[in-house]
């Protein structure tokens, strides 16, 4: 980890503040005027000098030069680097042609290399948004231009909880802003603006809960046992989950369900952006109080589904790597004179394909092994990483016969229990069932579970603990990240309101979604109600059953 000091020797592009004061920084490379900068900066910037990633992008000689001299810039201006950037975007953006132009012509060379140096262009400005270090130096860096990038320090604010949360909020926020188009501003006010429903003057606002009211009826819980207070929360909070289908209306405001929802995730800190798939929208609401206040929302989203044009048109489709591979070449249907005793009144002439290539065979030999070259790096790079992301510390202080040696060389030990911790899942998961014996029949048994496939002893599953035994070790660390506690998730029930509504088991409920629809359930609550409860992402809806 470094932190970036008031120091003479520090590098060109290096910027950084000690918790407020006045920095000084002197640009020093090679070719560069020496300039004194003084920067009064918001936050400390702290980076991992262990993990740089050279930004060397492939592009053009007369796009790197015009992106070197905008390292320049940000260099001198780090304060409003992400400003530099934005003004080049729009500046960049400000060439292309009003037209795509044709395939195989050479204004669509210069038009393909103006969209990646834009591309290009985003990816400086995003990771600039997150705060990466921007290092340029002649003297050290090899290639051109001679920048390397540096991802914040993970650990900047271990012992900070608080300020890493206002450093990620921040930036969630500029993306939120931008969302808010003219059709989403006119949205969110039509919702707000009183309408009658049923006599009455209603609007959105009225399904979000009175704070100090909510207070009121709930503080004297604080001085009773548990047993009086789950009793007494069944005549005072009555949550039941509601599907917020388009088109169908609420029957206590007029609003269109959908709607309601849609204006309530628009009130989180993270953007409201749409997905490809199918979603399935929830409201968590209080039948106890009157409308029906919004007590939270969900929503079911499908995995991310193959889209076959984006797919081939980036290349991540084998047909469409084929098709890259084929020599480039332009067909042009050609009028032909047809033969004289051929030819008609009505028919004189004929189109007939001709074939240009548009690339020598030495040029296509060249560009198709560079290809090849690309692919295998880039598959040998994805499997690499992907090991590498694989957690397996669980793993080994499970099993004592386990190792770090036996994950990285991928030893038969390694495999051995890999397949007996997928048995005790399928055991646990098959809810216990009766465990095969030698001389039993399986017919005569609906469930039934067979050790040895999974190279177990049916004493390895007398003893096996299915609770999680520490409960609070993966939950208490990501909800402590996001501002949540674990009581305040505890307070979410789901009950009996009326013979519609029934109660979910919350077993039952979280293994019925796990099996239709594998993705994360994203669940937020609303309230005025002194209780910090941010927009989160859960793998199930947690504990959400009441203890009868």
């Amino acid at each position: 980890m470094r932190e970036v000091t008031d120091t003479p020797e520090m590098e060109i592009g290096s910027w950084a503040t000690t918790r407020g004061r006045s920095v000084t920084l002197f640009t020093l490379a090679e070719g560069y005027t020496t300039q004194r900068v003084s920067l009064q900066m918001m936050n400390d910037l702290v980076y991992d000098e262990n993990s740089p990633s050279y930004f060397q992008p492939n592009l053009s000689d007369g796009y790197l030069d015009e992106l070197d001299r905008l390292f320049d810039r940000i260099c001198k201006s780090p304060n409003d680097r992400e400003k530099v950037i934005e003004t080049k975007i729009e500046e960049v953006e400000g060439r292309l042609p009003d037209h795509e132009p044709a395939k195989g012509s050479q204004q669509r060379e210069e038009y393909i290399e103006l969209q990646k140096y834009i591309g290009v262009l985003r990816v400086l400005h995003d990771i600039a948004e997150v705060r990466y270090h921007i290092k340029k130096d002649p003297d050290e860096i090899e290639g051109y231009p001679p920048v390397v990038v540096y991802p914040p320090d993970p650990d900047r604010f271990s012992d900070n909880p608080d300020k890493y949360k206002q450093i990620e909020q921040r930036i969630l926020e500029k993306e939120r802003r931008a969302q808010f188009d003219k059709s989403t501003r006119e949205f969110i006010r039509t919702m707000e603006n009183p309408s009658r429903h049923k006599g009455r003057r209603i609007d959105v606002t009225d399904l979000i809960v009175d704070g100090e009211e909510f207070y009121q009826d709930l503080h004297h819980l604080q001085d009773l046992e548990r047993d009086e207070i789950t009793e007494e929360l069944d005549d005072l909070i009555q949550p039941y989950v509601q599907v917020a289908e388009s088109g169908v209306t609420d029957p206590h405001t007029g609003y269109d369900l959908h709607d309601i929802w849609r204006y309530f995730r628009y009130t989180w800190r993270t953007p409201y952006n749409t997905v490809p798939g199918r979603n399935i929208n929830f409201l968590i609401r209080d039948a106890a109080r009157e409308l029906h206040p919004v007590m939270g929302i969900a929503s079911i989203a499908s995995s991310m589904m193959n889209l076959k044009r984006r797919d081939q048109y980036l290349g991540w489709r084998l047909d469409s790597v084929e098709e890259g591979l084929k020599r480039e070449k332009q067909v042009n249907m050609v009028e032909h004179q047809l033969p004289k005793e051929e030819r008609t009144p009505d028919q004189q002439t004929v189109e007939k394909p001709v074939t240009n290539y548009l690339e020598t065979e030495q040029e296509w030999e060249e560009r198709s092994k560079k290809h090849c070259q690309f692919i295998r790096s880039a598959v040998e790079n994805s499997i690499e990483e992907s090991i590498q992301n694989i957690r397996h510390d669980d793993f080994l202080t499970r099993f004592d016969d386990l190792t770090e040696r036996d994950f990285k060389k991928a030893t038969e030990t390694a495999f051995t229990r890999l397949k007996q911790l997928e048995g005790m899942g399928t055991y646990v998961f098959k809810g216990k069932p009766h465990i095969l014996q030698e001389d039993e029949d399986s017919e005569n048994f609906e469930n039934v579970f067979d050790p040895s496939e999974f190279e177990l002893r049916e004493s390895d599953l007398r003893d096996l603990d299915i609770e999680d035994t520490d409960p609070d070790s993966y939950d208490k660390t990501t909800l402590d990240t996001i501002g949540v506690s674990k009581s305040d998730l505890e307070a979410l029930v789901l009950a009996d309101v009326d013979e519609e509504r029934r109660e979910y088991d919350h077993q039952e409920f979280e293994q019925r979604l796990q099996q239709a629809f594998p993705s994360d359930i994203e669940l937020d609550t609303f309230s005025e109600v002194p209780i910090d409860l941010e927009a989160t992402k859960l793998d199930s809806f947690g504990p959400l059953e009441r203890k009868r």
